[in-house]
C-alpha cells in the first residue's frame, strides 16, 4: 500500500513537471520598440531595443533570459538580458565606426532570441562628413504643411498616406536607405493618430508609406512624424471627425411583457453611434415593427438628441407572442437594432415559487431570495411585468421594492433579517392581485467553540473540572454590557441567570459569579456543576434566549492557582500568611513558615461538595486526590487541601516553606494533583516572594 500511495505521488510530481516544462518551453518573444533606428556612427541608439516574452498562456513572463546576437556592423551594450516584471527586456546599440570612410551607411541586424523563437530588428549606422553633417538625407514627401492630410473618420483609415524619402547623399555610396522605421505620434489636442501596424520599414529604395489611422476619439491637433528614432518632423495638422452612423445600441426597454392592448411601462431608448462608439446627434431613424400590426407607437423622438438617444413608447396589439421592434438609421437600413417583446392576455394569477416560511439571524441574508411567478388566464408564465415587494410588518431589508418577470415568468428579490428579532410579512403584489410571504427573524446565538473555555484561576484554556471555575469568552454573551456585572451572593448562592445569560452543563444550570464586556472582550464565569462527569460534555450557553450548544472535555481535575498584579507590577499567586495578611514583595514568606494558597479545579472532596453550596459548619471537606505543592522547583510538604470555608468552587491548600528554600522576590510557585491513573496533572505556573 505504501508503494502504491509513493507511486500515486511520483507520477503526479511528473506530470506537473512536464506541464511546467512545456509552459516554459512554449515562450514566444515579439518586438516592443527600437526597430528600423538610424544610429550615428559611434553614438547610442536613441530608443532601446525592446522585446517583450510571453508565457504559452499570453501572460509576461518575468525572470526569463533573452539572448542578443548582432549581425553586421557595430556594437551591442548586452547580449544576455533577463526580463523585468512586465516581461520586458532591452539592449542598446552603438553605430559602426565609419569616421574616415567612404561608406556612408552601413545596415545591421539584432536578432533576439529565448527557446525557439526569435525576432529580427533593423537598425542602419550612418556615418559624418569632415564638418559632423549627417552623410544621410530625409525627405518628406506627403503631407506638407501647407496641405495638411484630409480629415479622417473615427477609428478610420486615412485616405492619403505619409510618404517618407530616405537616401544617402555622399557620391561614393548613392541611392536610397532600406529599413528604417517611420511612426507617428500625435503632439496636440485630444484626438490621436497612429501608422497601421505601428511602425513602417522603408523598402529598398529608401520609400516608406504609413498609412494613417485616426482614433476613437473626435477633435484635431499636430502630429509629429518619426524617422528611424532619430530625425522628427514636427507641427503636421489633422483633424478627427464623427463618422456616419455605424451602430445603433439598445439601452433599455427590451425584453418587456405587457398586456394586449395596453401601453408597455418603460419606452425604448436606443442610442445612434459611430463605428468607434461616439454618440452622434441629429441622425434621424425609423422605429417599425418587424410583423406589422403587432404594435404601434407614441412619444416618438425619432431624430437623435445631443447624446445620440432616440426612443418610443409602445402600445402592444391584440395577439399574444412575441413582438419585434426594429430601430434603423433612415438612410442606411443596415444600422438596426431589434427589441424583443412579448405580448400576453390578462393576468391570471401570482404563485409564491420560493423563500416562504424562512427564518434566519438578526441582520443576516435568508437563504433563499423570494420569488413569485405571474401567470395570465390561460397559466403561462407573463415575462417583463413589473412586480411590487413591500415590507408588510417586523424588521427587514429587502434587495429591491420591484422586480420584473424573466422568460419564466419569476420575479425575485432578497431578503435580509433586521435588527429586531421577530415575524417578518412580505407582500408580492401585481395588479391587483397579492400574495405574502412569512419569516421570521431571530437573534444569533453567542460566539462559543471549545476553545472558549479558560480555567477561572490560572486561565489556562480548557481548565474544566467539576466543581471548579471556569471563564467562557465569546463574542454576544454580553453584546449590551458595559462593564461587569456581578452577583451579590447575598445569601450565599450564585445566581443560575445573570444579565440574561445562563450556562448547563449536560442539563445542569451552573451558578453564574458574573458576566462582563470589557474592552470588547465578553465573557461569563461559572462554577461548574459538582455533577459533570470527566469526558466529552455539551455546554449550553443562552443569552436572551439565543442559545448556542458547544461540546467540550471535563477532565477529573484541572489546578488553577489564583493570582494578582502586585504593587511592583509582577503577577503572583494569592497566598496568606498565619495571620491572614498576604504574601507580598514588602511582606514575603519565611522559611520554616506555613502559608495558605488558594486554588480552583481540584475536582471533588470527602465528604462530596454540592454546587452552589458553601462548606457545611464544622466540617472541612477534603479534596479526594493527592495536591502536590512545588517552591522553586522543589516539592515541598503539603499540610491539607480542602474546599475554602464561605467560598464556591475554591480550595485552600496549606503548605510548609522548608528552610532550604532560596530566598527572592520571583521564587517559582506551581501545583499539581495526582489523578486517578497516577498522572500529574499541572496547573499554572506562578510566583511567591521569600525570605
Amino acid at each position: 500500500m505504501a508503494f502504491t500511495l509513493f507511486s500515486k505521488k511520483s507520477l503526479a510530481l511528473n506530470a506537473l513537471l512536464l506541464i511546467s516544462t512545456s509552459v516554459c518551453a512554449a515562450q514566444t518573444v515579439s518586438i516592443v520598440s527600437g526597430n528600423g533606428q538610424l544610429v550615428r556612427s559611434y553614438f547610442q541608439s536613441n530608443v532601446p531595443l525592446t522585446v517583450l516574452v510571453r508565457d504559452a498562456l499570453g501572460n509576461p513572463l518575468p525572470h526569463a533570459t533573452v539572448t542578443f546576437t548582432l549581425s553586421g556592423q557595430g556594437t551591442l551594450l548586452n547580449n544576455t538580458v533577463v526580463t523585468d516584471n512586465s516581461g520586458q527586456a532591452s539592449t542598446l546599440v552603438v553605430g559602426a565606426a565609419l569616421f574616415g570612410t567612404s561608406t556612408a551607411f552601413v545596415a545591421s541586424t539584432v536578432t533576439a532570441s529565448i527557446g525557439s523563437s526569435s525576432v529580427v530588428f533593423t537598425f542602419t549606422t550612418f556615418g559624418v562628413d569632415a564638418h559632423s553633417a549627417a552623410l544621410i538625407q530625409v525627405v518628406i514627401t506627403n503631407p506638407q504643411l501647407s496641405n495638411p492630410i484630409p480629415p479622417g473618420a473615427a477609428g478610420s483609415s486615412g485616405t492619403s498616406p505619409i510618404t517618407v524619402h530616405v537616401q544617402s547623399i555622399n557620391s561614393s555610396q548613392v541611392g536610397g536607405i532600406p529599413n528604417v522605421g517611420i511612426s507617428l505620434t500625435a503632439t496636440s489636442g485630444s484626438a490621436t493618430i497612429a501608422c497601421q501596424g505601428g511602425t513602417v520599414l522603408s523598402n529598398s529604395n529608401g520609400d516608406a508609406s504609413c498609412t494613417p489611422v485616426f482614433g476613437s476619439t473626435p477633435g484635431s491637433g499636430s502630429f509629429t512624424i518619426h524617422v528611424g528614432n532619430y530625425s522628427d518632423f514636427s507641427n503636421f495638422p489633422f483633424s478627427v471627425v464623427i463618422g456616419q452612423p455605424g451602430l445603433i445600441s439598445i439601452n433599455s426597454g427590451n425584453n418587456q411583457t405587457g398586456i394586449a392592448g395596453t401601453t408597455l411601462p418603460l419606452p425604448l431608448v436606443a442610442t445612434v453611434t459611430d463605428a468607434s462608439g461616439n454618440p452622434l446627434p441629429n441622425i434621424p431613424v425609423v422605429f417599425e415593427t418587424v410583423n406589422a400590426g403587432t404594435a404601434t407607437f407614441t412619444n416618438l423622438r425619432s431624430t437623435s438628441d445631443s447624446s445620440g438617444k432616440v426612443s418610443a413608447n409602445v402600445i402592444l396589439g391584440n395577439t399574444a407572442g412575441p413582438v419585434q421592434i426594429r430601430v434603423r438609421a433612415a438612410q442606411n437600413s443596415n444600422v438596426a437594432s431589434i427589441f424583443t417583446l412579448t405580448e400576453t392576455l390578462a393576468l391570471g394569477g401570482l404563485v409564491k415559487i420560493s423563500g416562504d416560511t424562512q427564518t434566519t439571524l438578526l441582520v443576516t441574508n435568508f437563504a433563499n431570495p423570494l420569488i413569485v411567478q405571474v401567470n395570465d388566464t390561460n397559466g403561462h408564465p407573463v415575462q417583463g411585468t413589473t412586480v411590487q415587494f413591500a415590507l408588510t410588518s417586523g424588521s427587514a431589508t429587502l434587495s429591491n421594492n420591484s422586480a420584473v418577470t424573466n422568460s419564466a415568468g419569476q420575479a425575485t428579490i432578497n431578503i435580509a433579517g433586521g435588527t429586531t428579532a421577530g415575524p417578518v410579512v412580505v407582500t408580492a403584489t401585481v395588479s391587483t392581485i397579492s400574495v405574502s410571504f412569512s419569516l421570521t427573524v431571530t437573534q444569533p446565538g453567542p460566539v462559543v467553540t471549545s476553545s472558549s473555555f479558560y480555567n477561572g484561576a490560572g486561565f489556562q484554556q480548557g481548565g474544566i473540572a467539576p466543581g471548579g471555575i471556569v471563564t467562557i469568552v465569546g463574542a454576544g454573551i454580553a453584546p449590551t454590557l458595559q462593564g461587569s456585572i456581578v452577583s451579590p451572593n447575598e445569601i450565599g448562592l450564585l445566581p443560575n441567570i445573570l444579565a440574561g445569560v445562563s450556562v448547563t452543563f449536560n442539563g445542569v444550570q451552573a451558578p453564574i459569579y458574573n458576566v462582563s464586556n470589557v474592552s470588547g472582550r465578553q465573557s461569563v464565569t461559572v462554577q461548574v456543576p459538582f455533577e459533570t462527569q470527566p469526558g466529552a460534555v455539551p455546554v449550553v450557553v443562552n443569552v436572551n434566549g439565543a442559545m448556542t450548544t458547544v461540546t467540550v472535555t471535563v477532565l477529573a481535575v484541572s489546578p488553577g492557582i489564583f493570582e494578582y498584579i502586585q504593587l511592583d507590577g509582577v503577577k503572583r499567586g494569592i497566598l496568606l500568611h498565619g495571620d491572614g495578611s498576604l504574601v507580598t514583595p514588602a511582606n514575603p514568606a519565611n522559611r520554616g513558615e506555613t502559608l495558605r494558597m488558594f486554588a480552583t479545579g481540584l475536582g471533588q472532596t470527602s465528604p462530596a461538595m454540592q454546587t452552589n453550596q458553601f462548606s457545611p459548619l464544622g466540617i472541612d471537606p477534603m479534596v479526594a486526590l493527592p495536591v502536590i505543592v512545588g517552591v522553586a522547583n522543589e516539592a515541598v510538604p503539603v499540610l491539607n487541601s480542602i474546599y475554602a470555608r464561605n467560598l464556591l468552587g475554591v480550595y485552600e491548600i496549606q503548605f510548609l516553606i522548608p528552610n532550604d528554600i532560596p530566598s527572592g522576590s520571583t521564587i517559582p510557585l506551581a501545583i499539581a494533583v495526582r489523578g486517578g491513573n497516577g498522572n500529574l496533572v499541572f496547573g499554572n505556573s506562578s510566583l511567591i516572594t521569600v525570605k
